[in-house]
């Protein structure tokens, strides 16, 4: 699709800024699906601006994973969403009698936030301040990036998010239109969702295209790196052939 602005966000305090900022100018929905919420630090600023989004008439839906958010969805912040009128859903329920029925291990690992179905966020970052989440496992700060888009893909990738919302409610799924809005600017974007239930994996496929495809540079940088013998091979076959090859893991 074209026709959108992108903006690179690379610092986690700089993305809950612009986060909250939309929020705040928020004229009609706000929806937030993240694997992990995590309360304190600026987190917190979250909550409030949610509250104070609904509070003012705005449909908000914040929908979190239930292994990745459980101490967020223990603590108090979920009933003050709760009690603000925003719409909390907790996707795939964890419990010892639904592992033996069904794959406790599937999580939404999805990091997603739609304003008026025309600004929206993805990328790395959960809501989670790095400052405060995880300080006891000794491996420092988190390092996350986002993408903000200005342009339909908000309302594609709404309709990703309510997809899921459809399969854990029974709700039927029926995505409103996006709003009809003049360019932001002459940005490409595509979406590929992706999960269990698809029958061809296109993430797979779109990086092995890309991989074959180029001719220059390659540079991937991921948490997890666990190729397939098609990824190595590609990888291996770009760097046999001249293009610089650079994988970035943590430590």
């Amino acid at each position: 699709m074209n026709g959108h602005r992108l903006q690179l966000l690379a610092d986690s305090a700089a993305i809950m800024r612009a986060l909250i900022a939309d929020i705040d100018a928020a004229r009609g929905s706000v929806r937030l699906e993240f694997y992990i919420w995590y309360p304190g630090g600026f987190v917190d600023d979250l909550v409030v601006a949610l509250a104070r989004a609904a509070r003012r008439g705005i449909a908000c839906t914040v929908l979190m994973d239930s292994l990745g958010s459980r101490p967020f969805l223990r603590s108090l912040a979920v009933e003050r969403l709760r009690q603000a009128g925003v719409e909390v859903v907790e996707v795939l329920p964890v419990n010892p009698l639904r592992a033996l029925f069904v794959r406790f291990d599937l999580r939404d690992h999805r990091k997603i936030a739609v304003i008026d179905r025309r600004i929206a966020y993805t990328g790395s970052m959960n809501i989670a301040d790095p400052r405060f989440f995880k300080q006891d496992a000794g491996v420092g700060e988190w390092v996350d990036a986002m993408v903000r888009i200005e342009g339909p893909a908000g309302g594609v990738l709404e309709a990703v998010s309510l997809t899921l919302t459809s399969l854990q409610t029974g709700t039927p799924f029926a995505p409103p239109s996006p709003p009809e809005l003049p360019a932001p600017g002459t940005g490409h974007v595509q979406i590929f969702p992706s999960g269990p239930q698809a029958s061809v994996v296109r993430i797979d496929a779109l990086l092995l295209a890309a991989i074959y495809a180029a001719r220059r540079e390659i540079v991937l940088t991921t948490p997890y790196f666990v190729p397939g013998e098609a990824l190595l091979t590609a990888l291996r076959s770009a760097a046999l052939r001249g293009v610089r090859v650079v994988l970035i893991v943590p430590e």
